[in-house]
């Protein structure tokens, strides 16, 4: 077994001994399988500081102390649900949320607009609503209360525009705590029609010294202030970590088909003078293609890897999928998705339907009556491919499917889908659409009249968030040139009665005291474990249709009031787990500065080995170091591993 010099300087050898004694019979009594009975590791020596000991000097004999490596296997996957009742009451007016889209005099693909963002953007624990105006009136930003009522704070946070934009989306691009925006904009109003660089990153200030909230323009020299110098373009964007270097790159999707104007920007970080750029690496990442209208474009890892790929959700049958080369380049995979190249696709969200722990997606499209012709439910299968499951699970036939979203609505432990639709120019247009899942994604009922979510308008963007913190997610409905929606969910509320109990959890992910990894912990993996079961969520930037939703993850998890492991899978490999943690509660959880300060203290030292040593005899997997759900001598190691480079930090 080998001690870390630097746990050699600072222990003698009476207390390594003691360590390792204790270690050596922690292992041996609890783990038993791995090996098999023969597979016995012998520890007749101990190297200290580089130098071998005789095992006679701790009366450690081969044989005599041996630790038998071994694991627990993990719980076997769950499904099912409880049949909780769905129950959305139309609280836009009572909530304050009342906004107005209108088109302005010269507005650029007024037809698809209706959009904004969902965020916290004063740090103060509630998530916010952005709303985009297009030009007909102003930009509108409401601010949380504190109790599921909302402010518009526009014109003191100088964000009251009146500008032509198609969508947006929010992220902490720059790690410094604040939520920031991406506007794929086409210009003031003011400044005439709609025209090329235009595109604001706008980033979060924070507070000034008298508390005042404001945004700054950062586009320009960031250089992703435009997609071309000719057109006027920008629809959805994505953000992730394409090269896992702890930054997010971006993704700006364009409808023009003619030639490319879909780009994508390397994140290279902030230059001396602390500007932050951007690089355009189109044509070297291999991220091209003819003829192609992208309406929403999500990056998300669907093979393990921990490198997120690409998926462009895209009109006149033009979506595609990239896979992550993990070189900085891409290579066109949509024949693991074939049936996505028939979309007329303008929504796109990602969720587990049947809980095998496989990312799947849904996509909509435009469902023509009397034909099977529809919205997809894409469901990866065992060997990487994802098959459409849609027509058999009953879940494909919406309307004009723009904006959709995939969430546990009810907390029955099960993925539902809400879709958007509209076309035309009628004020009444094809109803939302809200497929309840049975349990394993086999099937869907669509019961959005009967649970409330009544919605007739010209639907375009659409996101889920928790407005009033009490555990369950809402819904709101940006519409084309008409009124904003929001239902509140009250699966969750006082004086209600669900047909079973609705337990949840919901997790944010903060890096900011580790560069290595992406802001928020995009492209993290969160799992929760409750009553034998597994909910595996991926955390991603949370974009749909013109609009995004908060980045965080959400479980239902049913009549469990109690998680029994919470891990997350850090996009750099590393891993935190929790273990016996309360239901019912909003986590932030913070990535350690230091991997190897088990106790917490800020400095990795002695202390931290005892804690190591009392919580692996003790069976807590909040030190199983190597993720793979199980106590053995390779936790230990990985531990030691980051010990040694991590001691007196």
């Amino acid at each position: 077994m080998i001690v870390p010099s630097k746990l050699a300087r600072v222990c003698g050898p009476v207390q390594i001994f003691d360590l390792c004694t204790r270690l050596v019979v922690g292992v041996a009594g609890r783990v038993a399988r791995w090996l098999g009975p023969c597979g016995v590791f012998a520890m007749n020596s101990l190297v200290v500081g580089g130098r071998r000991v005789n095992a006679e000097w701790f009366s450690v004999r081969s044989g005599v102390i041996s630790a038998i490596v071994c694991a627990s296997g993990g719980m076997a996957l769950g499904g099912g649900g409880n049949d909780g009742a769905m129950r959305f009451v139309d609280a836009t007016e009572s909530s304050g949320l009342v906004f107005t889209q209108r088109h302005g005099p010269s507005p650029r693909y007024s037809a698809f607009l209706g959009g904004g963002s969902v965020a916290d953007f004063n740090n103060d624990g509630f998530n916010d609503l952005y709303a985009l105006g297009n030009g007909g009136t102003p930009d509108c930003l409401f601010i949380n209360n504190g109790d599921g009522t909302f402010t518009d704070q526009a014109r003191d946070w100088g964000m009251n525009d009146v500008q032509y934009a198609y969508g947006s989306s929010s992220v902490d691009f720059n790690n410094d705590g604040y939520l920031d925006l991406f506007v794929t904009s086409y210009g003031s109003v003011l400044g005439g029609p709609s025209r090329t660089g235009e595109l604001k990153l706008l980033m979060n200030n924070g507070p000034d010294a008298k508390g005042n909230w404001s945004f700054t323009n950062v586009a320009l020299e960031g250089g992703v202030n435009m997609l071309d110098d000719e057109i006027v373009d920008g629809t959805g964007t994505a953000w992730g970590d394409i090269d896992l270097d702890g930054d997010l790159d971006l993704f700006v999707g364009a409808y023009y088909a003619r030639r490319q104007l879909s780009k994508l920007f390397r994140n290279d970080g902030p230059d001396e003078g602390g500007v932050w750029r951007f690089t355009d690496i189109t044509v070297e990442s291999g991220v091209v293609s003819q003829d192609w209208s992208v309406f929403v474009p999500g990056f998300m890892d669907v093979n393990n890897d921990r490198y997120p790929e690409l998926i462009a959700i895209s009109d006149h049958g033009s979506s595609l999928l990239f896979l992550n080369n993990q070189d900085g380049t891409f290579t066109d995979r949509t024949d693991l998705a074939p049936r996505i190249s028939g979309l007329n696709g303008m929504g796109l969200d990602f969720g587990d339907v049947n809980r095998d722990g496989l990312v799947d997606f849904y996509a909509t499209n435009i469902h023509w009556n009397g034909t099977q012709i529809g919205n997809q439910l894409l469901v990866q299968q065992p060997d990487g491919s994802f098959e459409d499951t849609s027509l058999s699970s009953d879940c494909y036939a919406g309307y004009w499917g723009w904006g959709c979203v995939m969430a546990d609505l009810d907390h029955d432990g099960d993925t539902d889908i809400v879709e958007t639709n509209g076309m035309g120019t009628g004020v009444v247009s094809s109803p939302a659409v809200l497929f309840e899942n049975n349990g394993d994604g086999s099937s869907f009922e669509q019961v959005a009249e009967q649970s409330g979510l009544v919605h007739t308008l010209l639907g375009r963007g659409l996101v889920k968030f928790d407005a009033d913190n009490d555990g369950d997610l809402d819904i709101a409905i940006y519409a084309s040139g008409q009124d904003l929606s929001f239902y509140r969910n009250e699966i969750i509320s006082e004086g209600s009665s669900p047909k079973e109990p609705t337990h949840w959890v919901r997790v944010l992910l903060d890096t900011r005291d580790d560069d290595r990894l992406a802001p928020q912990g995009i492209g993290a993996v969160v799992t929760v474990r409750a009553g034998g079961e597994d909910w595996v969520m991926p955390m991603h930037s949370g974009s749909s249709h013109c609009s995004s939703s908060p980045v965080e993850v959400h479980a239902g998890i049913g009549a469990n009031t109690t998680i029994d492991v919470l891990r997350v899978a850090w996009a750099d490999g590393s891993f935190t787990t929790m273990t016996d943690v309360d239901a019912d509660q909003i986590l932030t959880i913070a990535a350690p500065r230091l991997r190897a300060d088990l106790d917490g203290s800020g400095v990795v030292d002695f202390m931290d080995i005892e804690s190591l040593v009392s919580r692996f005899i003790g069976g807590d997997l909040s030190v199983d170091y190597n993720g793979d759900w199980r106590l053995n001598l390779q936790d230990v190691f990985a531990f030691l591993s980051e010990f040694n480079n991590e001691f007196g930090g």
